[in-house]
């Protein structure tokens, strides 16, 4: 279920819409006349998306979302007006909203629209949520590990490593290579064997002796 709070300071726009939305199956609709009153509703319960008209008494739909994104960066925040003033586009945009749609005279459009729109900013917002899940569980498992792991982009700069072992690399190799880490010579022929796979495609299992501390390892 897709739990969707609708601000507007119209009545009857908010009753007229709260049936419309429901004909999705899996959205439900909360609606509110107010800034204020959906503060107020956003501190007791959770949603999956706001829906807010952008001109209102005491608080603007702008002024509501900046206040959302001070406690929720991620909370999926659409705003629908029926000015369709540039500036307001661009201020909506930069302060975070996911989508900026124009009332319309249409209604059958105008749900049609808004609904694609929940839609797609909820899916995207859990699929970032199951990727950010997906990627700790996955550093949990490599840490109980006694191996070290590590991610180089394609200029073999270091971008993340787990288990680092202490006289090599440390927790600080975020965009080093292995000239920053090792010695010349080890370092070139670790680069060399990074650099053939690359090119080739081919995974290789090889061994390279690592001095530390005087002593190789």
């Amino acid at each position: 279920m897709i739990r969707t709070l609708l601000i507007d300071d119209e009545p009857l726009f908010l009753k007229a819409s709260k049936p419309f939305l429901e004909k999705d199956r899996e959205l439900s609709c909360e609606t509110c006349e107010s800034s204020a009153a959906a503060l107020e509703l956003l501190a007791c319960r959770d949603f999956d998306v706001i829906v807010s008209d952008y001109d209102m008494p005491g608080m603007d739909g702008i002024t509501l979302l900046k206040r959302v994104r001070e406690t929720d960066a991620d909370l999926p925040f659409i705003i629908l007006t029926g000015r369709g003033r540039e500036e307001v586009v661009i201020e909506a945009l930069n302060n975070g909203a996911d989508f900026y749609l124009q009332k319309s005279t249409e209604p059958r459009t105008l749900y049609a629209e808004l609904t694609s729109m929940i839609r797609h900013a909820v899916d995207r917002r859990r699929a970032r949520e199951a990727l950010r899940t997906s990627e700790e569980n996955f550093r949990l498992a490599l840490q109980h590990s006694p191996t070290v792991f590590f991610h180089q982009d394609r200029d073999l700069n270091y971008t993340w490593v787990v288990n680092p072992h202490p006289a090599f690399i440390h927790e600080n190799t975020a965009g080093k290579t292995d000239f920053d880490l090792f010695l010349p010579d080890e370092a070139a022929a670790l680069t060399a064997i990074k650099r053939r796979v690359l090119e080739t495609g081919t995974g290789t299992r090889e061994i390279v002796r690592i001095t530390a501390d005087g002593a190789v390892s």
